[in-house]
């Protein structure tokens, strides 16, 4: 029999942790347990959560109106290789990155590839500061990312948009480019320089706008 092969992961996701939400007015994910064996012999739950919790992904359906679904997408825009733009010692002003910053730090983006944008956040997940503390793009580098022609987009904030704000512009470009957002992800620190191989596969929920994902890194694939 052939040896296994060892293979080094990172996993970029949240746990989801019962009764604990990151977004505010969200609802938390509930567990509960169907049967224990003490009731029936063997474990099975129960699992009430909104498709927006901890690590996920949004669809165009999420701002757009007659946009794709989430099982609608191909799977191939879930994985693929991806590079880090670290913006994590970035000057901000009103919780936006400055332009030239984000640029300086950008440079190496190519077609095809996925943006994974490190702001540092990921530390915070769980505290108040996760939402106090989260920035985000101007509109200008996200149309720019767009034009450059990107698989996907990943942050490791919750949202792409600051949370105060009502228009969610950065979505609406995204998403109206068909362009997957990976919202959510973690250990952004871990991740290698230059290109990696990442997945950050959703369930296949029908007709649905987003979904919990499993986002890993492979950084040994290049």
């Amino acid at each position: 029999m052939a040896e296994k092969m060892k293979m080094n992961l990172i996993d970029l996701t949240h746990p989801l942790v019962n009764d604990k939400s990151a977004y505010p007015g969200a609802s938390a994910p509930e567990f509960s347990w169907h049967s224990t064996f003490e009731s029936k012999g063997r474990m099975s739950s129960i699992i009430k959560m909104p498709t927006h919790c901890g690590t996920h992904v949004d669809a165009p359906l999420h701002f757009i109106p007659g946009g794709t679904s989430i099982d609608q997408l191909p799977l191939a825009s879930f994985c693929g290789y991806a590079r880090v733009i670290d913006l994590s010692r970035c000057s901000c002003q009103n919780r936006v990155i400055s332009e030239s910053d984000f640029f300086d730090s950008a440079k190496e983006i190519h077609k095809g590839e996925t943006a994974i944008i490190y702001t540092g956040i990921d530390s915070h997940f769980g505290t108040t500061k996760y939402l106090s503390e989260m920035v985000a793009l101007p509109t200008a580098c996200v149309q720019w990312l767009v034009m450059q022609g990107i698989a996907a987009y990943g942050t490791d904030a919750d949202s792409v948009d600051l949370i105060e704000g009502s228009e969610f512009p950065n979505h609406k470009i995204l998403l109206g480019a068909g362009i997957p957002v990976i919202e959510g992800l973690n250990n952004l620190g871990a991740l290698p320089k230059g290109l990696f191989f990442f997945s950050a596969f959703p369930l296949s929920l029908q007709g649905r706008e987003a979904s919990p994902c499993r986002a890993v890194a492979f950084p040994d694939m290049k």
